[in-house]
């Protein structure tokens, strides 16, 4: 079935209706006014009574004539200048379209005016004796309540639209947002991972070796999930197992790590490189500064429909410093960016470790993805 286009001409903007949906719309409609208005016909004839049998196909016939152009007439009303400079020229132009149609329309019913049981008029003598009426009452009764209705949702259709394109452009730029802070991120941590093997190339270049190996994995997990805001708990924990494998093998005899995350919390959709960060802020506050055993604490919980993340650490303290890293001010901007207040990031001690709690709300990554990484984990 063909398509009515219609087109705001002042920005360009399409909206594409069937043809079929506005001859049903305009029956519809139709119908209504034809029951409506056989029963004032039976109600207020006076010359003549006519039976509501009559009056129902008197009125069929008006109103299909009006029903069978209103494409036209739609088509010709969402085609013409809407506003600006051209809308004036639109007002003659529509008043041409009627009077075209009017003409027909008076045709039309000199056609039909049989159906009152009276003989024919000439059509000369029905466009001078009716004419002014059937101007009058048809531009009242239909041409102007279908120039309003498709004016009303021209409106209401473009400013729907650019609605619709300020929330996606709004959405484009904070994922662009969101894939420059991560990418951020990936040069940073990736130059200390190096950094941590350098140490080693020449001294203890076995453990080196190894670490070239975790790190082959870490990459292969950063570029998996490259294209991606949100990624399971599951598959950001095997990219912070690797990382911290790198650093163990570094400090050795320095860190300890303990990971408690339970199994229902997995397949929480977290945003990418959420724990790296924070993990490395340990490693470089903690770990690197000290010649103790700091013991690195990574927990998750769910509570009251959020998934809370804490990174603890027994390191000693970071004189202020631990909160105006780039990671740290990096993961502040992508939690606002994501959920806004929904989501928090906070510092504290408690019993001798520094903590640093992400809450997010807890939601499940599609099954597919969940599947993606658990079988490339």
């Amino acid at each position: 079935m063909p398509h009515v286009t219609f087109r705001a001409q002042d920005n360009g903007l399409a909206f594409d209706l069937p043809i079929a949906k506005i001859w049903a719309w305009s029956a519809v409609a139709g119908l209504l006014m034809v029951l409506v208005s056989a029963v004032r016909d039976v109600d207020f004839a006076v010359s003549e009574k006519i039976t509501f049998a009559q009056a129902m196909r008197i009125e069929s016939v008006v109103f299909a004539y009006w029903v069978i152009w209103m494409p036209v007439i739609i088509w010709c009303a969402a085609h013409l200048p809407s506003s600006g400079r051209r809308w004036m020229a639109t007002i003659p132009a529509l008043l041409g379209i009627y009077a075209v149609l009017c003409a027909g329309y008076v045709a039309w019913v000199w056609r039909w005016n049989g159906m009152y049981g009276g003989g024919k008029m000439s059509l000369m003598l029905t466009f001078r004796n009716d004419g002014r009426f059937y101007y009058t009452n048809s531009m009242l009764k239909f041409y102007i309540p279908a120039m309003v209705g498709t004016y009303v949702y021209l409106f209401y259709a473009r400013a729907k639209r650019q609605e619709l394109q300020a929330i996606r452009l709004a959405e484009q730029l904070s994922s662009a947002r969101l894939q420059a802070l991560t990418a951020q991120l990936r040069p940073h941590f990736l130059f200390n991972a190096l950094n941590s093997i350098a140490a080693l190339i020449h001294s203890e270049p076995e453990r080196a070796d190894k670490m070239l190996t975790e790190l082959s994995d870490l990459l292969r997990i950063v570029l998996r999930n490259e294209s991606r805001d949100l990624v399971t708990l599951r598959s950001e924990l095997d990219l912070t197992k690797k990382y911290l494998s790198i650093q163990q093998m570094r400090f050795s005899d320095r860190l300890e790590t303990n990971i408690e995350v339970p199994e229902t919390a997995l397949e929480c959709a977290i945003p990418q490189l959420l724990l790296q960060p924070l993990v490395e802020n340990v490693i470089k506050h903690a770990v690197s500064r000290t010649s103790a055993m700091v013991t690195l604490r990574l927990r998750a919980e769910e509570r009251n429909g959020d998934l809370l993340i804490q990174i603890e650490d027994n390191g000693p303290a970071a004189n202020g410093t631990q909160g105006t890293g780039l990671g740290l001010r990096n993961l502040r901007e992508r939690l606002e960016h994501l959920y806004g207040n929904r989501a928090g990031l906070e510092l504290g001690t408690a019993d001798g470790y520094k903590k640093v709690t992400v809450r997010v709300p807890r939601s499940v990554m599609p099954e597919e993805v969940a599947h993606e990484s658990r079988d490339r984990g």
